[in-house]
C-alpha cells in the first residue's frame, strides 16, 4: 500500500516526458484526476469493510464470509478487553493504555515526517537554482526520481525487516541511519555551484580580454 504512492509519482514523470511537449502540461492535471474518476468506484464497489468494523457493527454473517475469503481469524467482541479506553478516534491514543511514551513518540515521528517533506521542498527549490537553465530540468528530474525511488525501497525494506523477526526498535533505527547519512550528504552540498569554467563554460569576456585573444 505505501509502495502505490512513490510508484504513482514515477508514472507521472514518465508519462510527463512525452505528454507536456505534445499535448502541454494542462494534460498531467487530467491525468491526475484519472485515479479518482476509474478507482475510486472500484473501491467503493470492491474494498470489503474491515472485519472489526463488521464484528462492531452486528453485521457477523458478513464478517464470517469475509473472515472465510481471505483465510484469516475473525475477531470476536468476546476477546477484547473487559474496561475498554473511553473514547474513539483521537481520544483513544490519549488515554490508556495507549497514551505515556506513545505520545511522544506520535510527536517524533510527526517531526520526523515534517523534516522529511521539509527537507524534499527545499531541496527542489534548492537544485533550481544550483543548476544552470540548460541542466535545471534534468537536476530536478532526477532528484525527484531518486527521492520517489527510496520512497519505494523503503516500505520494501521496513516489510523485509518486519518479516524476518526484526523488533520495532531496529527498524526504527535502520531509517533513522538512513536519515543521519542524507544528512551528512547533504552538508557536503557545495553551497555554491562550481565556478563557470569547471562546467566546461566560457568564462566571462573582461575588459580588455578580447584584445589580448586577437593580439
Amino acid at each position: 500500500m505505501a509502495i502505490g504512492y512513490p510508484v504513482g509519482g514515477l508514472l507521472a514523470a514518465a508519462l510527463a516526458i512525452p505528454l507536456i511537449p505534445a499535448l502541454g502540461w494542462r494534460v498531467m492535471y487530467l491525468i491526475a484526476a484519472a485515479p479518482l474518476v476509474l478507482v475510486l468506484p472500484l473501491a467503493l464497489r470492491y474494498l470489503p469493510e474491515s472485519l472489526e468494523s463488521l464484528v462492531a457493527r452486528g453485521r457477523l454473517d458478513e464478517a464470517r464470509a469475509l473472515a472465510d475469503r481471505l483465510g484469516v481469524t475473525l475477531p470476536s467482541p468476546a476477546g477484547r478487553t473487559a474496561d475498554p479506553p473511553r473514547g474513539n478516534g483521537v481520544g483513544t491514543l490519549f488515554v490508556a493504555p495507549y497514551a505515556g511514551s506513545s505520545v511522544w513518540l506520535y510527536v517524533l515521528v510527526a517531526v520526523g515526517g515534517y523534516g522529511t517533506i521539509g527537507t524534499q521542498t527545499l531541496l527542489n527549490a534548492y537544485i533550481t537554482g544550483y543548476y544552470p537553465g540548460s541542466a535545471r530540468a534534468a537536476g530536478i528530474g532526477w532528484a525527484l526520481g531518486v527521492g520517489r525511488l527510496g520512497g519505494i525501497l523503503g516500505p520494501v525494506l521496513g516489510g523485509l525487516l518486519l518479516s524476518v523477526g526484526a523488533s520495532l526498535p531496529v527498524v526504527f533505527a535502520t531509517f533513522a541511519s538512513v536519515a543521519i547519512a542524507g544528512a551528512a550528504v547533504v552538508a557536503a552540498v557545495r553551497r555554491k555551484p562550481s565556478d563557470s569554467t569547471d562546467r566546461g563554460e566560457p568564462a566571462a569576456l573582461t575588459p580588455g580580454s578580447d584584445r589580448t585573444v586577437l593580439d
